[in-house]
């Protein structure tokens, strides 16, 4: 679909005759895929090889278990004859739930509802630097659903963008094959090229512009009046 003017497809899950499809996506030969592997390392593995995947999607890993997955779906993608290395073009990610809170907050590990990236500036801008040490290219910053109002996620995302992220030696956290800018969705007022921000609940919020911060860029978004009760998902 992405790379042919005319095509047709027969499977189990889809089926159709020949046609066409004219928007073509702007990266050639298409965007970069991610995918969420939670089963196994094997399994992403395999998917990784066999599609060409840009990156893996986790979701609340600490830095050691991001340290463990990449490790052990590297070694898995060797015993299947891949040449592929996870440290060239390839983004190791976690969805991670993101609030700045006035007190520390207990770090004790409790499986996925552990506050990895959940505490005090000074707790999340440490947490960032082992993340980042453990081998992960991308954090996903993840609001909470609930209780938490939007005006308090983007002040947040100010203070992320102001005051933990200068704290931190950002500068070599990237994709390291495509050179891109890696990314973490900010509100704040600047002009620039924008990237994508997702508001749950909100189809009428906007993003407005982009600022870069060292080699992050953060995507700013106006949300109307009255959608107070929304939260970002980044």
């Amino acid at each position: 679909i992405w790379t042919n003017d005319v095509f047709e497809y027969h499977g189990e899950f889809a089926d159709f005759d020949r046609c066409g499809f004219g928007a073509k996506p702007v990266q050639s030969p298409h965007p970069p895929i991610y995918f969420s592997g939670l089963k196994d390392p094997k399994r992403s593995a395999s998917r990784i090889a066999k599609y060409g995947l840009s990156g893996w999607i986790g979701i609340q890993d600490t830095p050691e278990e991001i340290t463990r997955w990449k490790t052990e779906i590297q070694r898995e993608l060797e015993e299947l004859g891949s040449d592929r290395s996870l440290n060239n073009g390839f983004d190791m990610c976690s969805m991670i739930w993101f609030t700045i809170t006035d007190e520390p907050t207990d770090q004790t590990p409790n499986g996925k509802l552990s506050n990895l990236l959940v505490g005090t500036a000074d707790q999340i801008t440490d947490n960032l630097k082992r993340y980042k040490d453990a081998g992960m290219d991308m954090p996903l910053l993840w609001p909470p659903f609930s209780g938490v109002p939007v005006s308090k996620t983007i002040d947040d995302l100010k203070r992320l963008a102001n005051d933990i992220m200068p704290k931190g030696n950002w500068s070599s956290w990237r994709s390291e094959a495509s050179g891109t800018t890696m990314r973490s969705r900010v509100q704040t007022e600047s002009n620039s090229s924008s990237s994508a921000v997702f508001v749950r609940s909100s189809s009428s919020a906007t993003v407005t512009s982009s600022r870069k911060f060292g080699r992050y860029r953060a995507s700013f978004i106006r949300v109307p009046p009255g959608r107070d009760g929304d939260s970002l998902v980044t």
